[in-house]
């Protein structure tokens, strides 16, 4: 019976952490959920370290190259188990307001470049802050 790769690997990623957190030196339910949560965030550090390294290694190496395509779906790299497909999307048009005052300035209207900077950044709203949750370990 064939195992999907992915499947494969979550059957022992949960393996391990199950195995790490029955080792929890705090066996009530919030020590146990803090430790599952600092397991997973654990893992995630170390996976994506080593994707990094992988992915820096597969183009340095030639296994693929993603420069020059053109916008769409393309098939970089064909292997029996896997597929290595790039989605290129259209490029995104910025807001540039050096841009912007130069246009006003050519335009009928001739507005002094400072003074559309100027209402650029009085246009600016304040966003809402951003939250950032982090587990550590206690030693």
């Amino acid at each position: 019976m064939s195992t999907a790769y992915s499947a494969l690997v979550l059957k022992e990623l949960l393996g391990v952490v199950s195995r790490i957190i029955d080792k929890s030196p705090d066996n009530t339910n919030m020590g146990k959920m803090l430790a599952e949560m600092y397991v997973w965030d654990e893992i995630a550090k170390v996976a994506k370290k080593n994707s990094d390294w992988y992915w820096d290694a597969a183009e340095k190496n030639g296994v693929y190259s993603a420069s020059d395509l053109d916008p769409g779906t393309h098939t970089l790299v064909d292997s029996k188990g896997f597929a290595l497909i790039a989605t290129v999307t259209q490029p995104v048009k910025r807001f540039n307001q050096e841009q912007l005052a130069r246009l006003l300035k050519a335009s009928k209207y001739k507005v002094p470049e400072p003074v559309t900077k100027q209402f650029c950044d009085a246009a600016k709203m304040p966003t809402k802050s951003n939250v950032i949750l982090a587990i550590s370990e206690r030693v």
